[in-house]
């Protein structure tokens, strides 16, 4: 099966693509899936230039900028898909990505690359669910196929279950979930060699992430 035609999550129509040169490119990609959930690959096309006209070709500070009242005045434009949840979460969303890279200090590209140091190609879609407004696990996972991501990048080998991967979203443990200790422990120690390596090729950005792993690994040891 060649590269156009690989079986695409959950039927979605988006192109089996190669990643993205930027974070403005990504951004566009982020938002078709999640305007894809729901209203259709079809739907979405038909309008696709009018959103694109609109939120600025996806200028991440552009979008971020749009007010409420701007969202109200979308509502009666024809030329762009009229769902105010989903027009308010494209501006959410391009919050979050810059809130990202103020964080992080790396970019949104980057983070998304971060995302293979995860168990699985599951796993990775399902902390992004959990990050932006509007994108559930499917419309995570067609954002991740449609920017070039593959099963394959992740290390099957390697991949820990379910109730694993619930101890940790964005390289921090959640004390409050409902996972015991011992199985927090064991998820910050299967993805702390992962994030290790991650510092070492890309850089300093996740040094925090890593120490709060660690700090999560010796509250538990005792447990």
């Amino acid at each position: 099966m060649n590269e156009g035609t690989e079986q695409q999550p959950m039927g979605y129509i988006l192109e089996a693509g190669v990643k993205p040169a930027d974070d403005r490119a990504y951004f566009e990609l982020l938002t078709r899936a999640s305007m894809n959930a729901g209203l259709g690959p079809r739907v979405v096309a038909q309008r696709w230039e009018g959103m694109k006209e609109t939120f600025h070709n996806f200028n991440i500070v552009e979008a971020a900028a749009l007010t409420e009242d701007d969202i109200i005045d979308l509502l009666g434009n024809p030329r762009v898909i009229r769902n105010r949840r989903k027009l308010e979460a494209v501006v959410e969303n391009a919050r979050i990505i810059i809130g990202i890279k103020a964080r992080e200090g790396y970019s949104f590209a980057d983070y998304v690359e971060g995302l293979t140091a995860r168990p699985s190609f599951a796993a990775a879609a399902r902390i992004l669910s959990k990050q932006f407004r509007a994108l559930g696990q499917t419309a995570a996972e067609a954002f991740l196929f449609s920017a070039g991501y593959r099963s394959q990048d992740w290390d099957t080998e390697d991949e820990i279950s379910d109730e694993y991967a619930v101890g940790y979203e964005d390289g921090y443990i959640d004390a409050e979930n409902d996972a015991s200790p011992h199985k927090l422990r064991e998820a910050a120690l299967a993805i702390l060699p992962d994030l290790e390596r991650y510092v070492r090729t890309h850089g300093p950005g996740p040094d925090r992430r890593l120490d709060a792993l660690r700090a999560a690994i010796d509250a538990t040891e005792k447990a």
